[in-house]
């Protein structure tokens, strides 16, 4: 319900081959390629989400009775702990999670919400590049094609195995686990710790969202100052929700590009930065927008530009559908034609030293894959949704009021 099977609210289509392979034999059901290919053929197709698992020859039951549950509603907060249910949650817990893996949004909700419940909670958290719980035994040297800092190459089942002869036996806790949150600071090859989630920043970094045709590479720019209001312009966004010549495309995985994956995306990037600034902590913003459509699916996602001029990214991309940004539960449509704005707050945490002279670069985007369902923005039922309501082209404008807040750690020459 937190980050399955959709997350931000936007369905995601690897539900459906998650349930065929945990209920039906065959090496079908396991086979990558062959639900890249029903993927690909769905979307080709633009049939409602809907339809998705008679296409793809698998009718069943639970994916139809989860599609009928796109908020997070009664339903799924019958599964899962909620409210004062944490409160009484008085067993240790050590939560992993990973800066690269979409568990960290469940991680990151099911510990917020323990210690907002139940503030005294034996509640520990280790994030890192490679903290995942799917990192079961040994280490890993690097992931997607990103390698990680020595200190991060940790046997993540012989932490484990030291935190529970910590917790039945006495035992010290096992390092880095120095306080309640603790993080890999990437780029620096440093572990960190922190009381909370928040207090692994102390400041708040305001880059706003600016028209500006003299930044690298003809991208938009990521500026400390908002624009003047006589020359400020507003960013004009189009996208063919109806083009689908990108079917064939796999999503993009690597954490290190030569390119910004900038398709139906647009590219927002700093100037040098002066120093080092430490990222650590949850991406948060505004966005001040004109849209054309009633709803719209978002993806946001923060890079670091190397000095080779190659692209990492920081944290996996945060999608999220617009009319469920403020609350997961009760859905909001926007206003189509009106200038409206919307806070948002990345469901995905990272921890990163950028290096002085190195560049932040933004990517916001549109959410329009042929893993996820489809938006087209007309405010009804999203999953009965199709491509015959994609004749008119989503258009957004991007207005000099939008801005994000990147989570740093400050420091005196700064």
């Amino acid at each position: 319900g937190i980050d399955f099977p959709s997350e931000g609210r936007v369905g995601k289509t690897a539900a459906l081959g998650w349930i065929v392979a945990n209920t039906e034999d065959g090496s079908e059901a396991r086979n990558a390629a062959h639900w890249a290919a029903i993927d690909e053929a769905w979307y080709r197709k633009g049939r409602p989400y809907a339809q998705f698992d008679r296409l793809a020859r698998h009718p069943n039951a639970i994916f139809r009775t989860w599609l009928t549950h796109p908020s997070f509603d009664r339903y799924w907060q019958n599964r899962v702990p909620v409210r004062e249910q944490f409160a009484r949650i008085d067993i240790p817990v050590l939560t992993t999670a990973s800066y690269y893996a979409s568990s960290a949004v469940a991680a990151l909700y099911y510990f917020g919400e323990h210690l907002r419940r139940r503030p005294e909670a034996d509640h520990t958290l280790l994030l890192g590049p490679n903290a995942d719980v799917r990192t079961l035994d040994g280490s890993l040297a690097g992931v997607r094609g990103n390698p990680f800092d020595a200190v991060a190459q940790i046997d993540m089942r012989e932490l484990r195995l030291q935190w529970f002869d910590h917790v039945f036996k006495g035992e010290p806790k096992p390092s880095p686990l120095k306080d309640r949150v603790n993080y890999e600071l990437m780029g620096a090859n440093q572990w960190r710790s922190a009381p909370s989630l928040a207090a692994m920043s102390n400041a708040r970094l305001r880059l706003h969202l600016v028209a500006g045709p003299e930044a690298p590479g003809g991208l938009q720019r990521l500026a400390e100052r908002a624009a003047d209001a006589a020359s400020a312009l507003p960013i004009e966004q189009r996208v063919n929700l109806a083009d689908r010549r990108d079917a064939a495309e796999a999503p993009v995985l690597n954490l290190v590009e030569r390119q910004l994956p900038t398709r139906d995306a647009l590219a927002f990037v700093s100037e040098p930065l002066p120093l080092p600034l430490e990222i650590a902590g949850l991406l948060s913003g505004t966005l001040d927008f004109v849209i054309n459509k009633m709803d719209v699916d978002l993806n946001v996602t923060l890079y670091e530009q190397l000095a080779s001029g190659e692209y990492l990214r920081l944290a996996d991309p945060y999608e999220f559908r617009a009319s469920y940004a403020r609350d997961r539960v009760n859905r909001q449509l926007l206003r189509a034609g009106e200038r409206q704005q919307l806070p948002f707050t990345s469901e995905q945490i990272t921890s990163r030293r950028v290096a002085a002279g190195h560049r932040i670069v933004l990517l916001l985007g549109v959410n329009k894959r042929r893993d996820r369902e489809i938006n087209y923005g007309t405010g009804q039922d999203v999953k009965a949704e199709s491509i015959a309501d994609a004749r008119v082209p989503l258009r957004i404008r991007w207005y000099d009021g939008s801005f994000v807040d990147l989570p740093v750690r400050s420091t005196a020459s700064r």
